[in-house]
């Protein structure tokens, strides 16, 4: 019945009374959840994220528990149960997302790509002492007027079609380019709460390069990677997504695994990877 439950929600068939909930539209990441479809690109509401940084044996146990407890996404590849996240995060020159410098220390903006559709999701995500809100709208990736931009021209989205202007004006605003690739295989779980859709995933694989900018490297964005390096070899990021409060099953969870919770961003393991000690920045007190 829940997987029943699941493919009627990615059909949109699904219109009814459930719990304490309507059900009326898609099963989505908590962050995605509620007010609209996201090809409106209007922001959604925040949602809880907690991270570990596990090691791949650890990573084997919590899929092995997780395993009966919740429905692998419908997305994932049958055989591997695996899908391949892609994607390109925006930075200035001067690299202020990553020293979380005043203006810039709790958005990302980012370009997406999953292995498994034809699109891409431009994407800005938000994040606050752990609540996180993301606002997204897909983009054929195949369209060469997005994969052709050059620096006089710098993104201007709304040409393509007006509701991309948004994304458009963040990046010319904050004076944001291509700073780096970051790609991934990710293992996803998801469920029903009383108050929404849960997610835990675990992801692996973890590889990143510099992009430097847009120059030569723009039309290679999601092609093959030869530039790429391991990072965080060994280990996954295990991730659990609610919304309002820490659901009894991923409490039960931490307990049984001895998890310990941690800030963590790919973005900044991967310049901490790609860049010499001495030019690392460090995580600012009190902020996530």
């Amino acid at each position: 019945m829940q997987g029943e439950l699941f493919l009627l929600y990615e059909q949109g068939n699904l219109n009814k009374e459930h719990g304490n909930l309507i059900l009326n539209q898609p099963l989505q990441s908590p962050a995605l959840w509620k007010n609209g479809h996201e090809t409106t690109g209007q922001a959604k509401p925040a949602a809880f994220e907690v991270k570990f940084l596990i090691s791949q044996e650890k990573a084997e146990q919590v899929r092995g528990w997780v395993e009966s407890k919740m429905e692998l996404d419908p997305h994932a590849d049958p055989n591997s149960g695996t899908y391949d996240v892609d994607g390109i995060y925006f930075d200035t020159v001067e690299r202020d997302v990553y020293f979380r410098r005043p203006g810039f220390a709790r958005k990302k903006y980012r370009v997406r790509s999953y292995a498994r559709g034809n699109l891409v999701f431009l994407e800005r995500k938000a994040k606050r002492r752990g609540w996180v809100s993301k606002r997204r709208i897909p983009l054929h990736s195949t369209d060469p007027r997005f994969w052709l931009p050059d620096a006089g021209e710098a993104f201007d989205l709304a040409k393509l079609r007006p509701e991309l202007g948004w994304f458009s004006q963040r990046l010319q605003k904050r004076k944001l380019q291509p700073a780096l690739r970051i790609a991934y295989e990710r293992i996803a779980y998801m469920q029903l709460d009383r108050l929404g859709p849960i997610r835990l995933t675990l992801d692996r694989n973890l590889r990143c390069h510099r992009c430097d900018g847009i120059g030569e490297d723009r039309n290679l964005w999601f092609s093959d990677g030869e530039r790429f390096q391991p990072m965080l070899a060994g280990h996954n990021i295990l991730e659990l997504k609610f919304i309002e409060s820490m659901p009894a099953l991923f409490r039960e969870l931490m307990s049984e695994m001895g998890l310990v919770s941690a800030p963590l961003s790919k973005y900044r393991q991967a310049w901490d990877h790609l860049m010499p000690p001495e030019n690392q920045g460090r995580i600012v007190p009190g902020v996530e």
